[in-house]
């Protein structure tokens, strides 16, 4: 049954692929993931879901314009990150998680991309102790505070996927004004339409994001295949990033 609904993933995924990147990626099989082999590729869920998401940001990029420059919080193993990187081999690309998924995602990438020049994680007081191995790299990897001590980055596009639903108001606000401050493109986003953090007696939903008035709504709809998911887009206005600085 799993194996015919990764089918019809794939299927669904290549469908809206119009830069096929199905037809040229595999999941790699660093990690001992759960796959098929289907029409002469290795395809996994979170390969069809990361081209879907990969997808839904590039069909609001007009042609032409190029994304050299991508901050993602919330990476995960890096899963999303391995696209980006695979199909656009010149994009810098920045990891902001918390241990333990920082260290993996490290992992995961460092050994995906050996040839690629990489800030590993590391304590710094400042960005001056960093800033010339933090410029020379092409993928780097942060904790959260060590983001806010960084200058203003002006990140083509800024990513979230399925995390700002677990903080506190306080820390949805917090970075909320971190993407305004670092992200000069756009932010994607995808989130529960409803989340319940019974420890904390929270309800975060669709509505309850600080999205600041001045950014431009490409889409914001439910997501075609995670139902109960959301997935929003936001082009950020010149005039709100600077004054975020």
């Amino acid at each position: 049954t799993y194996a015919v609904y990764l089918a019809l993933l794939w299927e669904y995924a290549h469908r809206r692929d119009r830069r096929q990147v199905l037809e040229r990626l595999d999941e790699p099989l660093l990690g001992h993931p759960v796959y098929i082999d289907y029409r002469g590729h290795r395809v996994s869920e979170d390969l069809c879901n990361s081209v879907l998401e990969f997808t839904a940001i590039m069909e609001a990029v007009p042609a032409g314009e190029p994304i050299r420059s991508v901050i993602e919080l919330g990476a995960g193993y890096g899963r999303i990150a391995w696209v980006f990187l695979s199909m656009m081999p010149g994009v810098r690309y920045v990891v902001v998680d918390i241990p333990p998924a920082l260290a993996i995602a490290e992992q995961y990438l460092s050994t995906l991309f050996a040839d690629r020049h990489v800030f590993g994680f590391r304590h710094f007081d400042g960005f001056a102790d960093v800033a010339d191995e933090f410029e020379a790299a092409q993928i780097v990897f942060l904790t959260p505070n060590q983001l806010d001590l960084l200058p203003p980055q002006r990140a083509d596009l800024f990513v979230n996927v399925s995390s700002l639903h677990e903080m506190r108001p306080d820390q949805i606000e917090h970075y909320f004004a971190a993407i305004q401050t670092h992200c000069a493109g756009r932010f994607y986003t995808k989130q529960w339409q409803r989340s319940i953090n019974e420890h904390d007696g929270l309800v975060i939903s669709h509505d309850g994001y600080p999205v600041p008035a001045g950014w431009q709504v490409v889409f914001d709809r439910p997501h075609p295949v995670q139902v109960e998911f959301f997935e929003a887009l936001y082009k950020l206005s010149e005039a709100s990033t600077i004054a975020a600085r």
